[in-house]
């Protein structure tokens, strides 16, 4: 009895455990400090290295085990957003005893009365929610007026994570990262620094969209 009461503690305390065990596979080097992180994250990233999965996996784990919990995916779409949630759902079914009460396109709801909510990137569609992690994805695409929106969401308390490959210098996400202060834990990934996409496509994206672009999409 003590060992089982030990053992769901641990997993509780263990979100890199809630992501090998929803998504079947090891976490990255990178991905370890982000999942345990609990304060707020900026993420600079290049495209295909894990990002998603990860996020999908801080919400999995604050669902299951914070009951009554919201989290908020915020994406420059509603497709987009989608997507997040699309992922989150099917990593779900990878871990036992988890039923859901409510399944769409846009919300997923737990028995424990735990929600993981997508929502389109206009401040209109932001507002009226309180949320314990709140997801800005690709938030360089993202209208200011939406990130001001939705940083009411965890006005009483909540993490916050940004994320999203560049879109020049300028802008709030620009803005955010060089100026943003001390409160930011800042992860800058490349493509090339994962083992999510091999160099044998990034020579061929090199090829095919140019130095400029490719810096940008997959040097972050």
């Amino acid at each position: 009895m003590v060992n089982t009461l030990l053992s769901d503690l641990g997993r509780r305390m263990d979100s890199v455990a809630t992501f090998e065990r929803a998504y079947r596979m090891k976490a990255q080097p990178w991905q370890v400090p982000y999942l345990q992180d609990q304060g707020d994250i900026l993420i600079l990233k290049g495209r295909q290295i894990g990002a998603s999965t990860a996020v999908g996996a801080k919400a999995i784990h604050m669902a299951h085990y914070d009951p009554g919990s919201l989290a908020v995916i915020i994406s420059k779409s509603q497709r987009h957003s989608t997507e997040l949630t699309r992922r989150s759902r099917a990593a779900l079914r990878n871990i036992e005893r988890i039923r859901l009460d409510q399944d769409s396109a846009t919300e997923i709801g737990l028995a424990n009365g735990s929600r993981i909510l997508s929502l389109p990137g206009k401040p209109t569609g932001v507002r009226g929610y309180t949320a314990k992690i709140l997801v800005i994805d690709e938030a360089a695409f993202v209208e200011e007026e939406t990130w001001v929106a939705a940083r009411a969401l965890v006005a009483t308390g909540g993490q916050v994570i940004v994320q999203s490959t560049p879109n020049g210098a300028a802008g709030w996400f620009h803005d955010l990262w060089v100026n943003g202060g001390p409160r930011w834990t800042r992860y800058h990934i490349r493509s090339d620094e994962v083992a999510t996409i091999s160099k044998e496509i990034l020579e061929e994206e090199l090829r095919s969209m140019g130095a400029y672009a490719f810096r940008a999409e997959y040097g972050a």
